[in-house]
């Protein structure tokens, strides 16, 4: 390339080969480096870069590249779960006539246990990063909750599921929030124990979805605490949940349960750091069908109503 140095302009063509991702972590933005701080990653960067323009104390010049990862990998390191076999194309602008920088992976796969995952993902300004994600894979739930460092209990099976999810950058909060979610969910024997909580629900099937700011399961069963169940459930108010404009769940539906040991629930906790979030405070609109419940010496049978 070349510099005017009398004219303060530059325009150069650079081109990257075999660079070790690693050292490209270390250049993001301070707000992705809590985030990143957690993963290790390797493999090999290739990028080639235009950058042009006027260079002084009142301009930067503008920079645009095209890159690519090559058979990457990137490991959680308290969990030791590795994504591998990363491979992306993507392009990167930076900021230009008040128009923030941006990310955009075109397409990328990669596999997490056994199964393959591919997607896109655009990321926009750095300052206050805005996330747009479409992913679609199978994705083995142990493997998926390791991957997210996630402490909520031993868990199996795997979640069937192409979506999108937005994510934004709080700087006061110092967290990313979700904006929002679209897309199905097909859960293939699913299960979490939590010795915690002391309870278990196993064997999960099912398909979920979002529509209209709801999320819907027409159908689904399973095991909890050993005893079977099935039914539908929607939560109403799920994109406000997410987006944190709603704190508690409002929910409708029909649950069928065998039967239900209430002593369970009030054995003493056990010492388990795997401890699963639930609401204070739950809005049930359920029509439920319990063959039998236990409470100490009190026992019932064939119990409906709505709770």
């Amino acid at each position: 390339g070349n510099y005017a140095f009398q004219e303060s302009s530059i325009s150069l063509n650079i081109v990257g080969n075999s660079i070790d991702i690693s050292q490209v972590f270390s250049v993001f933005p301070v707000e992705f480096l809590s985030i990143l701080q957690t993963y290790k990653a390797k493999g090999e960067f290739e990028f080639e870069a235009s950058l042009i323009g006027e260079l002084s104390k009142q301009k930067t010049p503008f920079l645009t590249a095209n890159f690519a990862i090559n058979n990457g990998s990137i490991v959680e390191k308290t969990t030791n779960t590795e994504l591998s076999a990363i491979n992306l194309l993507g392009s990167f602008s930076s900021s230009i006539n008040k128009e923030p920088e941006w990310v955009n992976v075109s397409s990328f796969e990669a596999v997490l246990g056994k199964e393959k995952c591919e997607g896109s993902f655009l990321i926009s300004n750095f300052k206050e990063p805005a996330i747009d994600l479409k992913i679609s894979s199978n994705f083995p739930v142990k493997e998926l909750i390791g991957f997210s460092n996630i402490s909520i209990g031993e868990t199996s099976g795997f979640i069937d599921t192409d979506f999108n999810l937005k994510l934004k950058y709080n700087k006061l909060q110092d967290v990313y929030l979700i904006q929002n979610i679209e897309g199905e969910f097909i859960l293939v024997d699913c299960s979490l124990i939590n010795k915690g909580d002391n309870y278990s629900i196993d064997a999960v099937n099912g398909a979920l979805a979002t529509n209209n700011g709801q999320l819907t399961s027409n159908k689904f069963k399973g095991m909890f605490n050993g005893s079977t169940f099935s039914g539908n459930l929607t939560v109403l108010n799920f994109k406000k949940l997410i987006t944190s404009q709603n704190k508690v769940p409002v929910l409708t539906g029909n649950i069928d349960l065998d039967y239900l040991l209430v002593d369970d629930f009030l054995l003493g906790q056990k010492e388990d750091s795997s401890r699963f979030f639930i609401p204070d405070s739950i809005d049930l609109d359920v029509r439920l069908a319990l063959k039998k419940m236990k409470y100490s010496e009190f026992e019932a049978k064939n119990i409906k109503g709505n709770i």
